[in-house]
């Protein structure tokens, strides 16, 4: 029913605002929408203030800031990590919600390194940010987004993303992220 209501809606708009040119890419291949109809408008994130609050996890973490959905691929983020937790000594911090989280959870608490990596939601933007401002980096693992938000995030607390290859991802980031191969643990 959203693929009828949709492509309805793109045939008798007059104007579509997508939100990348990936969006809009995928628009015109998808609904036959020719491309002088659609004007990209991207994303932008509120201006943050970053209170000089105490560092909010007692050791040096990397974070990942996601909604636990399959093609937000942090299975893939805890598998490349556990490889290499021996060899490093920062923790794992997962900050979201969603219907994949118990799942991926249940993954993490089965690993030696159970104690190292930390599942937080339900808090508020400004905790949020706050653990963003005191991580090492972030990463976001994705293998599909229609935008990205979490780079933006990083970038308005000057942090250095990982990010997977994907196009919408390099149109967001450009040169600022870095890549690793889409769905390859070990490049990660």
């Amino acid at each position: 029913i959203y693929n009828l209501k949709a492509r309805y809606a793109c045939k008798r708009a007059n104007v579509i605002i997508a939100i990348s040119e990936v969006t809009k890419s995928n628009i015109i291949s998808h609904y036959g929408i020719t491309p002088d109809k659609i004007k990209v408008i991207p994303v932008a994130t509120p201006k943050v203030t970053i209170a000089q609050t105490k560092i909010p996890h007692d050791k040096n973490y990397i974070l990942c800031i996601s909604s636990f959905l399959g093609r937000k691929n942090q299975a893939l983020l805890l598998d490349a990590y556990l490889k290499i937790a021996d060899e490093v000594s920062f923790d794992l911090i997962f900050i979201g919600s969603g219907p994949k989280r118990n799942k991926v959870k249940e993954l993490a608490e089965t690993s030696p390194h159970n104690h190292r990596i930390h599942f937080i939601s339900g808090i508020s933007d400004t905790d949020k940010f706050n653990y963003l401002h005191h991580c090492l980096f972030s990463i976001y693992p994705s293998k599909g987004e229609g935008f990205g938000i979490p780079i933006l995030e990083s970038f308005q607390c000057e942090k250095p993303i990982i990010l997977s290859d994907t196009e919408i991802h390099k149109e967001v980031a450009g040169d600022a992220g870095i890549y690793f191969t889409s769905n390859s643990t070990d490049d990660l």
